[in-house]
């Protein structure tokens, strides 16, 4: 009972965390929210110059340095993206922090899957794994499906805030899209599209696991019944 509840948690934990993962990483998300927001013309910064930018950001989410420095090239000149006197380097720093915890729940959340699985197959309990994989799915899908609620009826915002508030023990996050670059290059609603893609990740993976685990679980009923009959 406790492992297939382990399991069930552990399969959202996973996805989610791996969703998080592939789209900050992905820079052709980031190209997207550039042009959706038009943002060479908010920022005065030209499209291959901020493509070079989002490349630096995923590096530094990625290397060992504390501090983020990308340099890039605006009406000619060399420019630090983000100076040492600006909120947005620290605020930089705590988001690599959240970017390293969840590749920290990615690999935990695997080795307890690849634990809860090797210990239900030794056990050669199938219909235990079949339920977990269902229920793992099924409670992804429904944490997507309230998520995906707030969205769409109007409290993103709401959350968003929120979830700075309790992410961030600074105020730092607080910037000024007149004058901070950071926030000028990724606005809210370039936020609300990369949650959205996370969703849309994690959903489709847990349909794929639910739909499996589901499949096996009447595979199994009827092939009992069939032997009974």
């Amino acid at each position: 009972m406790v492992t297939r509840v382990l399991l069930i948690l552990a399969i959202p934990a996973f996805l989610f965390s791996l969703s998080i993962g592939i789209a900050l990483n992905s820079q052709w998300l980031y190209e997207a929210g550039f042009v959706k927001y038009n943002i060479p013309q908010v920022t005065g910064i030209t499209m291959p110059e901020l493509d070079k930018a989002a490349a630096g950001i995923i590096t530094y989410f990625n290397n060992g340095d504390e501090y983020i420095n990308v340099q890039i090239i605006k009406d000619g000149q060399p420019y630090q993206l983000y100076s040492e006197d600006q909120k947005e380097i620290v605020h930089m720093k705590d988001v690599k922090a959240l970017f390293h915890l969840d590749y920290k729940v990615l690999l935990g959340s695997f080795i307890v899957m690849i634990a809860c699985l090797g210990i239900i197959l030794a056990r050669k309990n199938r219909r235990r794994l079949y339920w977990g994989l269902t229920g793992g799915g099924a409670l992804t899908l429904g944490i997507v499906i309230a998520l995906g609620i707030g969205v769409l009826t109007g409290f993103f915002d709401t959350l968003f805030i929120k979830f700075h508030e309790i992410a961030f023990t600074n105020t730092d996050w607080l910037l000024d899209p007149n004058i901070d670059v950071l926030v000028q290059m990724f606005p809210d609603g370039f936020w609300q599209d990369a949650v959205s893609f996370i969703g849309l990740l994690a959903a489709s993976s847990a349909l794929v696991i639910g739909i499996i685990g589901g499949w096996l679980l009447w595979r199994q009923s009827h092939s009992k019944k069939f032997k009974h009959e």
